[in-house]
């Protein structure tokens, strides 16, 4: 059947037509057959629009993990490097002190 997302614009001839046979679907004399028959003919539709949604919800989560799973790659190359950085500050900052205390103690002696 025709598609009314075609080109993510609204198709409004296909609108137009599904609203004329809802309120022919709900007038009081066809109800039941109106019914019934636009269920038969509409419900491949509304499978195919549930299936459209979990094939759109699939795709999403296929992307977040491979950008979780991308975020970790790059943490783990991160933290080598950032380790280093807090080792040699740690050992500036040590050296440092090491110092000042070595000096105290000579000057006090």
């Amino acid at each position: 059947g025709e598609d009314w997302r075609a080109g993510g614009t609204v198709n409004w001839l296909m609108v137009y037509k599904m609203n004329q046979y809802l309120e022919k679907a709900i007038s009081a004399k066809v109800f039941p057959e109106g019914v019934e028959d636009y269920v038969r003919k509409h419900r491949n539709d509304i499978a195919e629009e549930y299936h459209w949604r979990v094939g759109l919800t699939k795709q999403v989560d296929n992307v977040l993990f491979g950008l979780t799973k991308q975020i970790g790659e790059v943490r783990k190359q991160m933290e080598p490097q950032q380790q280093r950085k807090v080792v040699a500050l740690r050992r500036g900052g040590d050296a440092d002190e090491g110092g000042a205390a070595h000096r105290r103690t000579a000057t006090a002696g």
